[in-house]
């Protein structure tokens, strides 16, 4: 154990070393809006190893995410959580879980900012997705973009960024490009 008296701590003779911080992103939006393919290419480019993609469609409940981001944040691996997180409530869960961990952390959204009628095309043209697929899809696209709520800092959210994404590579909006530690 190492005793350190206040008054050295002033004096500035000792400092604390920098602890890493844990970087959880939620990925928001309609299905078929890029949410998935972002995170594929994250986990499978220089972010491999470092960050784990949750995706509720391949993991099949939200309970089971849940185990999948808090396992990951005891790792220390930084977290990608692909679902829809369509309003508060639905994002509610993982900044909680970002903010019970021992080490500083970092909540993002990146809002994936897809016009319904493309989102719509996407999920249409898919081919074997676990969970969405058929003509009915269209109507639960188009529910679900009803029932986005933008994100807010209120809801313990530190960083917001919007991304335009209709049939071109993402763009980040103001916050520049969108760059996640590796």
């Amino acid at each position: 154990h190492v005793l350190v008296t206040s008054e050295a701590m002033i004096a500035g003779r000792f400092t604390t070393p920098q602890l890493p911080v844990l970087h959880v992103v939620l990925l928001a939006g309609p299905p078929g809006s890029g949410k998935s393919t972002f995170a594929q290419s994250v986990a499978s480019g220089s972010g491999r190893g470092r960050w784990a993609v949750v995706n509720q469609d391949t993991l099949g409940s939200r309970r089971a995410c849940e185990r999948a981001v808090a396992s990951a944040l005891s790792e220390c691996k930084h977290v990608l959580v692909d679902r829809c997180n369509f309003d508060e409530s639905q994002r509610r869960p993982w900044i909680e879980l970002a903010r019970s961990t021992l080490l500083p952390s970092q909540v993002s959204v990146l809002v994936f900012d897809t016009a319904v009628a493309t989102c719509v095309g996407r999920v249409l043209s898919r081919e074997g997705h676990p969970t969405l697929s058929g003509p009915e899809s269209a109507g639960v696209v188009e529910r679900m973009a009803r029932l986005f709520t933008p994100p807010t800092p209120e809801e313990g959210i530190d960083r917001v960024v919007w991304l335009r994404n209709d049939d071109a590579p993402a763009q980040a909006d103001s916050a520049g490009p969108v760059k996640l530690p590796s």
